[in-house]
Parts: C-alpha cells; sequence; structure tokens
C-alpha cells in the first residue's frame, strides 16, 4: 500500500479559525511530510480582519510531527479568486502532484490514502483532471467500485497533478469561440442544462463570479478530460451560512454525511463517465430537478441523510 504521508497537502486559508482547526485536526492525523500553507491577506475594510486572520495563521504554529512546511501569507487581501488561483500556481510550481483542502473542507481520514493512491494509478494518464472527495449523490447509488469517472470537478476537497493545473485558464480566453461554435451543447445537450453552464460561464468570463472553479471545470472539460468521485462522500463542507464566500444561501445537509474508504480499492472496468450519476448531480446541484418524479426522489434522499 502506497504511503501517504508521501503526498503533499496545500491548506488554502483566511479568516476562520474554528473551521480551520478543524481541516488542520485531520491533516494532523494523517501527518504529511509536506505541508503548504496559503492565507490571503486581511481586508482593508474589515478590521476584524486582522484578529481572525492572525489566529487562523497561528493555528499551524501547532505543527508537531516531521514535517516541512512552507507558507505563502498575503499582507493584502487578493480576494477569493485570485488568491486562490495564485497559491494554486505557487504550489504546483513546486509539487507535481498533491491533496488541495480549504479551510472548509473536513475530510475523512482515508481520504488521504484513498488521494495517494489515485495520484500514484492515474500519474500519467491524460485522460484524468483530478481526484475528488466529494459526492454529491446522498447514497441515491450504489456502485460495485470505489470511485466513479464523472464530467464534473469538484473542489471540497481535491488533488490533482502538474499536469492538469498547466493547462488552466484562468480567464477562459478559448470561451467566446466554444460557445459560438455550439460545443457546450456535446457536453449538456439538454436545453436547461445548457442554458445554465451558458450563464455560468458567461458570468465566469466577464468576471463577474468570484470564483476560481468554474474556470477550472471549463479547462479540464475542453481538454476531453475526466474526474474521478468517491463512491461515497469523504469531506463534509463545514463552511454553510453568513460568513460563507459562496454557500451562504445553499442547502446545509447537502455533502455532510462522510464515510471510511474501503481498501483495497475496487477500480471501474471502463474510464468512461457514469451518466446516471452525473444527471442526478446535475438536476440537484446545477439545473436544478427538471421533473416531478426527480424531485420528489431528491427530498426523500436528503430527509433520509440529512441528520447523519
Amino acid at each position: 500500500m502506497i504511503d501517504p504521508t508521501n503526498t503533499a497537502v496545500l491548506m488554502i486559508v483566511f479568516n476562520r479559525p474554528e473551521q480551520t482547526r478543524q481541516v488542520f485536526a485531520r491533516v494532523r492525523e494523517a501527518k504529511p511530510k509536506r505541508l503548504y500553507i496559503a492565507a490571503d491577506g486581511p481586508r482593508a475594510n474589515r478590521p476584524d480582519d486582522q484578529v481572525s486572520c492572525a489566529e487562523t495563521r497561528a493555528i499551524f504554529d501547532e505543527i508537531d510531527w516531521p514535517c516541512e512546511v512552507k507558507r505563502l501569507f498575503r499582507d493584502q487581501n487578493l480576494g477569493c479568486k485570485t488568491a486562490i488561483k495564485t497559491c494554486l500556481d505557487w504550489y504546483f510550481e513546486q509539487e507535481e502532484e498533491g491533496i488541495v483542502l480549504e479551510d472548509d473542507c473536513v475530510p475523512e481520514p482515508t481520504f488521504f490514502q484513498y488521494c495517494a493512491e489515485m495520484l500514484d494509478k492515474y500519474r500519467h494518464d491524460d485522460r484524468i483532471a483530478t481526484i475528488a472527495g466529494t459526492n454529491y449523490l446522498l447514497e441515491s447509488q450504489q456502485f460495485d467500485s470505489s470511485y466513479y469517472f464523472t464530467k464534473y470537478l469538484f473542489v471540497w476537497g481535491w488533488a490533482s497533478w502538474r499536469r492538469v493545473w498547466k493547462d488552466y485558464d484562468f480567464e477562459m480566453k478559448s470561451w467566446p469561440k466554444f460557445r459560438d461554435e455550439g460545443r457546450l451543447h456535446r457536453v449538456f445537450p439538454h436545453p436547461r442544462s445548457l442554458r445554465y453552464w451558458t450563464h455560468i460561464f458567461n458570468l465566469t468570463h466577464n468576471g463577474t463570479l468570484n470564483a476560481y472553479d468554474y474556470q477550472f471545470f471549463y479547462s479540464a472539460m475542453v481538454n476531453n478530460r475526466l474526474s474521478i468521485a468517491p463512491a461515497k462522500n469523504q469531506i463534509s463542507n463545514i463552511g454553510w451560512g453568513i460568513g460563507s464566500t459562496n454557500t451562504a444561501n445553499r442547502n446545509p445537509e447537502m455533502g455532510m454525511a462522510t464515510f471510511p474508504m474501503e481498501f483495497p480499492l475496487k477500480h471501474p472496468t471502463f474510464v468512461v463517465p457514469d451518466e446516471k450519476a452525473d444527471e442526478f448531480t446535475e438536476h440537484l446541484i446545477f439545473a436544478k430537478p427538471l421533473h416531478r418524479k426527480v424531485r420528489n426522489r431528491l427530498r426523500r434522499i436528503i430527509a433520509k441523510v440529512g441528520g447523519n
């Protein structure tokens, strides 16, 4: 079995010490031999950031295992989009591959072993963009394998390679041509999904959305890459509600329960996206349920797992 401590970890933090401490506790248990910490600077118009940012950074004074530590602590605030993009540039300039955890993504302990094995297995397979820790299916589907392939790219706890990040198109320069040639329809043939993603990519391209992940998804998509998602969720997102950047109004019941990965891993037979899983994810997370039957099914599943 591959030693997961040899896999580098990047923690991306800002001004939330309580959430950061929970993620750090899991990293501390995993004891990676190389830990990167990136922190955006306090906002000029928020005096309370000075204290909360300092408290967050002080958590990493508690590193008490043999570990090479590298810090990128900003003095000025760059904002979510630019701060994350530039710290990922910094990380993958120094590492060929690694794990990425934001300050509100608490991993299940087996997440590190899972990522280490997937990074090794698909290291030279250019069909694969990322390894995700998130599964949005809410136990709606059972898999014969430990993970499945998806056309989506999830960033609530993920791992990838320098070979993928080098193709990241922050400005989505090719988007107008891709859109105007009708190529998005090949990825999202349903009209509602097509409208949704056209709108999202338009907003991302013109700079309206304060996010880095839509550009990452787009970059993987135009390079015809798939991502890996676990058969059961491995990341608990604790960043909901007031104070969160992009999840203030989303359903906090989604993606919270986590499950240990079983080893040895069972690999899928084919490297193709699971269409059933992707359709469910699309209806639940992105373009919303399209039919009453799907909507009622989602409600039953959420009610079943929401208290876990």
